[in-house]
């Protein structure tokens, strides 16, 4: 086998072989789409913003149940607790609850601004159409009565 028809197959390997990303790089990952939302260019919006919704819906959704204590830790080492659960304490969970309302404020605030551009840009759009619309109306109108009417060089009486 060749070396140039055994790179591609590593390559892949490579790709499978990579690790999940950790709860905070997941969360950092989180963030940033909620705040791509906001750099959405109106012509797109339409394009990307369900698979956008979707993955952030998704995300809340696990870190409300990681705030209600749902998900546990074993905790590796301690003989004693190995089998007890680790649940969040009360402060604990108000910061996840603070986070998790802040993190969907924003998601909604940016949420709301992306959809206002997209509906400006498509009413823009609508009434380009629309003017558009109106322009071959009239040259079909003026076509019509061109066709009617007699011409000015065809002697008029008077």
């Amino acid at each position: 086998m060749s070396f140039k028809l055994f790179l591609p197959f590593l390559f892949s390997l490579s790709c499978f072989a990579q690790a999940e990303p950790s709860t905070f790089e997941y969360t950092r990952s989180m963030y940033k789409k909620v705040e791509s939302i906001s750099e959405l260019k109106p012509e797109e919006f339409d394009l990307k913003i369900n698979d956008i919704r979707a993955e952030i819906d998704r995300f809340v959704e696990h870190k409300k149940g990681v705030c209600q204590g749902d998900f546990s830790t074993v905790i590796i080492g301690d003989e004693v607790s190995k089998n007890n659960e680790f649940k969040l304490n009360k402060s604990e969970q108000e910061l996840c609850y603070r986070e998790l309302k802040a993190l969907q404020i924003t998601y909604i605030n940016n949420l709301f601004n992306a959809r206002k551009k997209y509906l400006d840009f498509l009413h823009v759009e609508r009434v380009k159409q629309l003017g558009a619309v109106r322009e071959e109306a009239l040259k079909q109108l003026q076509a019509t009565f061109d066709k009617k009417l007699p011409s000015k060089n065809s002697g008029s009486k008077r």
